[in-house]
């Protein structure tokens, strides 16, 4: 019977012994490389500092990116509300006028019972930045963020013949409507 040739008493790599109780198992100097990448996966337990900080870094650069763009979304989505609102108050402005034989008011008794209103309170119309109900501002432009205002037109006659409807956006104003006067 032959006996393997031996290396360092290990046998040599690709050759099963002949003797049963020498073992089959491969050395880590015979092992081949899939064979040793296989065990290193197995006997990992974790995540090193360095990739737990890459991972980090890289949760950081989107958030930087990322915050600044959904603020400014806000922003625009709160402005478009304000609009929405100033076009609500043209409605009812053209509303009372057709009911007043083309005269316009800028009075909240007026335009009040025109706008929809809050269920709870009874007001009109919800400020877009402060999420109080104090809109529109009758007889009177808007001037802080989120405000709309509404501002009768006069002839020479003192007769209330337009209107002027402004909204305000986080800084400056957005919107002016008039009508077809």
């Amino acid at each position: 019977m032959a006996r393997p040739l031996l290396h360092c008493g290990l046998p040599l790599a690709g050759r099963e012994p002949d003797n049963p109780a020498v073992s089959t198992k491969r050395s880590t100097l015979t092992r081949t490389w899939a064979e040793s990448k296989e065990i290193d996966v197995l006997n990992r337990k974790g995540f090193t500092l360095i990739e737990l900080m890459i991972v980090v870094v890289i949760i950081g650069i989107l958030a930087a990116i990322a915050i600044p763009n959904f603020i400014s979304m806000q922003d625009r989505a709160k402005e478009a509300k304000v609009k929405g609102a100033a076009h609500t108050v043209q409605l009812a402005a053209e509303d009372f006028a057709v009911r007043n034989d083309g005269i316009y008011s800028d009075a909240a008794a007026d335009i009040s019972l025109l706008l929809p209103n809050d269920a709870v309170n009874g007001l009109n119309l919800q400020n877009a930045f402060t999420g109080n109900w104090t809109e529109p501002q009758y007889a009177a432009a808007g001037a802080t963020p989120g405000q709309v205002g509404v501002v009768a037109v006069q002839d020479a006659t003192g007769t209330n013949v337009g209107y002027t409807i402004n909204g305000w956006g986080k800084d400056t104003e957005i919107l002016v409507l008039s009508s077809g006067q």
